[in-house]
């Protein structure tokens, strides 16, 4: 399944959903996330939910989350701060999980992401 999403927008001050993507029969899943204005991101969320009507939990919230990975995500980049202009990647398992998302607070004004990706 590819994943491409084209100038999400992102409020300011507020963690909002960026992605919300099904994810229950597949493996894998990587996705490049591009800031696409000069504004940083102050905020950016993984959250996953492992039934269709389960609760949102969350899998990597601060910066330590994404620096130091732990299951099901494998790599990432500084998601939390992604500076304006910049590309940050993630990797993960995805294995039990039904629902993926993601959620990013833009720094000072509103900001808009581009994401892509594949999952397997």
């Amino acid at each position: 399944m590819n994943i491409h999403a084209v100038a999400v927008p992102v409020a300011v001050a507020t963690t909002g959903e960026v992605l919300r993507v099904n994810v229950e029969h597949f493996e894998e899943l990587g996705l490049s996330i591009t800031n696409n204005t000069v504004n940083a991101l102050d905020a950016f969320q993984l959250l996953a939910m492992f039934s269709k009507e389960g609760p949102e939990v969350p899998l990597a919230t601060i910066a330590g989350d994404f620096s130091t990975p732990l299951w099901p995500l494998r790599r990432a980049d500084a998601m939390v701060t992604l500076a304006g202009s910049a590309t940050g990647k993630l990797f993960m398992n995805v294995a039990g999980i039904h629902t993926l998302i993601l959620k990013a607070s833009a720094n000072t004004t509103i900001t808009n992401l581009g994401i892509d990706g594949q999952a397997l």
